[in-house]
C-alpha cells in the first residue's frame, strides 16, 4: 500500500517538474530575446549616429562650397566694378596697363579685394529690460572682423536705455572676401555683463551691395526681445559713396 502511494506521488510530481523545466526554458528564451532586442537597438542607434555624421559632413562640405562660390562671385563683381570705375575716370575711355595689372593680373584679385570699411553705428532698439525686472540695461555695441577680433570698434555706453543712440563711426581695414563683420550688442545690468544680441555680416554680401544702409536684426538675443541695429557701412576707397 505504501509503495503504491509513493508511485502515485512520483507520477504526480513528474508533470510539475516538467512544467518547472518548461517555465525555466521559457524564461531563458525570453532573456535571450531581450538581449537580442537590446543588441539590435544599439546597432540601430549606431547606424543612426553614423548616418547623422555623414549628413553633417555632406552639409558642411556643401555649405563651404556654396560660401566659396559666393565669395568668388562677389570678388569678380568687385573686379568688374573696378574696371568700370577706371573707364569712367578715363577721358579717352581706355584702361592703362598699370590699372589692368592692378585689377586683373593674377594675385591682384585678393589684394584688391582687401578693403577699408567705414562703419557708422547709429543706434539700436527692441532691447527690452535687462536681467533685473524693471531695470533697463546700460548698452553698448562692438564691431570687429571675425578673422581679427583685435580690430574691434566699441561705442560709448548708453545708460538705462532700450533705444540707445550712438552715431559712432570708425574704420576697419583689411577686410578680405572670405571675412565677416561681427556686431555684438552688449550691456551691463547690476554690474553683470549681458549679451543683448549678435550678428555676422559676410564680406561677400557687402561687396555685392557696395555697402549697407538700414536696419539689421540680431540673433542670440535675450529671451522675449527682438533687438535691431541701425547701421551705415561703406567702403572708404569707393569712388562713388555708398551712403
Amino acid at each position: 500500500m505504501f509503495g503504491h502511494m509513493m508511485s502515485v506521488e512520483a507520477k504526480l510530481k513528474q508533470p510539475l517538474a516538467l512544467q518547472a523545466y518548461e517555465l525555466q526554458r521559457a524564461r531563458q528564451a525570453q532573456a535571450a530575446l531581450e538581449l537580442e532586442r537590446r543588441h539590435l537597438e544599439r546597432e540601430a542607434e549606431m547606424q543612426r549616429l553614423r548616418a547623422e555624421k555623414f549628413r553633417r559632413q555632406f552639409e558642411d562640405g556643401a555649405g563651404k562650397d556654396l560660401r566659396r562660390a559666393q565669395e568668388e562671385a562677389a570678388t569678380l563683381r568687385h573686379r568688374l566694378g573696378s574696371l568700370f570705375e577706371v573707364l569712367q575716370r578715363s577721358s579717352k575711355g581706355v584702361i592703362t596697363r598699370a590699372d589692368w595689372d592692378r585689377i586683373v593680373k593674377p594675385g591682384a584679385m585678393e589684394a584688391e579685394a582687401r578693403r577699408t570699411l567705414q562703419v557708422l553705428i547709429i543706434g539700436a532698439s527692441g532691447l527690452g529690460s535687462g536681467l533685473t525686472p524693471g531695470r533697463r540695461p546700460d548698452a553698448y555695441c562692438t564691431a570687429a572682423l571675425a578673422s581679427r577680433p583685435e580690430t574691434k570698434l566699441r561705442t560709448p555706453t548708453r545708460k538705462d536705455s532700450i533705444t540707445p543712440t550712438w552715431n559712432f563711426s570708425g574704420e576697419l581695414r583689411g577686410m578680405g572676401p572670405g571675412d565677416s563683420l561681427v556686431f555684438e550688442l552688449l550691456g551691463e545690468d547690476a554690474g553683470k555683463p549681458v549679451r543683448l544680441g549678435r550678428v555676422a555680416v559676410p564680406m561677400s554680401q557687402l561687396l555685392e551691395r557696395g555697402g549697407f544702409h538700414g536696419v539689421l536684426p540680431l540673433g542670440d538675443a535675450t529671451p522675449g526681445t527682438r533687438p535691431v541695429l541701425r547701421l551705415k557701412l561703406g567702403f572708404v576707397d569707393s569712388i562713388t559713396p555708398t551712403w
